[in-house]
């Protein structure tokens, strides 16, 4: 093996597992696993609240979280690339110079970097949340609302410390029941976590030193705001339990670290783009192109 393919070698494995990563997803996306069958104590009040439907939908809950993210680091990456290097030319206009261009094409790729980084650790956070909801099987606190059993477990003589094995419901609806049994832990914590804190890292490193500080933190506040409003909806729906919550973030903020400070802090927490007055400006003649000088001091 030579020289070049030993260097290509790490950028191989890294494409096939984020491939794989992205396989796993969607295959359990399209077909869910059934959870872990597990029983209950009949005189368990935490699976008896009446069942509700989402305040945050999936769909919902993907559209809010993903789209935010996405503009912001392509509008901010973009606009680096493209100022930071009409400031270094001088030029305005792709017709005048093509380093205007070329930033154009320098923010697109780096937005794309962020972007294939941010997508690998929300899929690599669907995959685990869906590993520990299957092994888990854990039932949801509107289960027996949902379920409607045939036997009403609360009218046994003798309900304190029985355990009910196994229970037939009413229910027609199957895909419903199998999610019944997925509570711990909360998908919509997890996810919601993870980008959310994503959205929060990236304007902190990200943003230009002159953004006023009260912009910033109130931007970082509405995040962290819309991720506390999902989690509290999730236990106010009766679809978790305070414990499956805490689970979640977690799992979210585990993720979202290992993401941004593990598998890809290289275009997300390399050091702050300089002030655009800060950069070096290129002064274009018609004999050549002149640099500036490299010190405003003159030697004594």
């Amino acid at each position: 093996m030579g020289f070049s393919e030993l260097r290509r070698a790490p950028t191989i494995v890294n494409a096939l597992c984020w491939v794989a990563v992205f396989v796993v997803s969607v295959a359990f996306f399209l077909k869910p696993i059934a959870a872990a069958h597990r029983g209950f104590f009949c005189d368990d009040e935490a699976i008896r609240y009446p069942f509700r439907h989402d305040t945050v939908s999936v769909s919902l809950l993907v559209v809010t979280c993903l789209i935010p993210a996405v503009v912001l680091v392509f509008a901010l990456e973009v606009t680096y690339g493209v100022l930071t290097n009409k400031h270094r030319s001088g030029h305005d206009t792709c017709a005048d110079d093509k380093s205007r261009c070329s930033g154009l094409h320098t923010g697109l790729r780096d937005a794309g970097l962020v972007f294939a980084c941010f997508m690998y650790g929300n899929a690599l956070c669907f995959v685990l949340t869906e590993v520990f909801k299957v092994s888990f099987g854990r039932l949801r606190p509107s289960f027996l609302s949902a379920c409607q059993p045939e036997t009403d477990v609360t009218s046994f003589a003798n309900c304190s410390g029985l355990y009910v094995e196994d229970i037939v419901c009413l229910n027609p609806d199957t895909k419903l029941m199998s999610d019944m049994r997925k509570s711990f832990v909360s998908g919509h914590a997890s996810f919601s976590v993870f980008n959310m804190l994503f959205i929060i890292l990236y304007l902190q490193r990200r943003l230009p030193f002159s953004t006023p500080r009260l912009v910033v933190s109130l931007l970082q506040s509405g995040a962290l705001g819309y991720a506390i409003f999902v989690m509290a909806s999730r236990i106010f729906d009766h679809y978790h339990h305070p414990q499956d919550i805490l689970g979640g973030a977690i799992l979210g903020v585990v993720i979202c670290l290992v993401t941004v400070f593990k598998i890809c802090p290289r275009f997300i927490l390399h050091p702050p783009r300089m002030e655009l007055e800060q950069l070096p400006v290129t002064v274009n003649t018609k004999q050549g192109t002149a640099p500036p000088p490299t010190s405003s001091k003159t030697k004594e």
